[in-house]
């Protein structure tokens, strides 16, 4: 496999997670545990960006990769 066909099967991993985070779902991220309020898309960086509730004052944006599932919301 040439480099640029690694870059590009890397690039789909970064934009696409492995499955779909939804509103209610209790995550992992380096910050501590929360739970995901609000998914709206970047065009930018062609991936969906979550926001993560830590606490009722912490509240963070990110991408999926930087965030792992615990529980899917009931």
């Amino acid at each position: 496999m040439s480099a640029r066909s690694e870059a590009r099967a890397a690039d789909i991993i970064y934009r696409d997670p492995p499955e779909p985070l939804e509103v209610g779902d209790r995550v992992q991220t380096s910050c501590g545990v929360g739970v995901i309020e609000f998914v709206a898309y970047t065009s930018a960086m062609e991936s969906p960006l979550y926001t993560v509730a830590i606490d009722t004052r912490t509240k963070l944006r990110l991408l999926a990769r930087d965030i792992t599932l615990i529980r899917r919301a009931a």
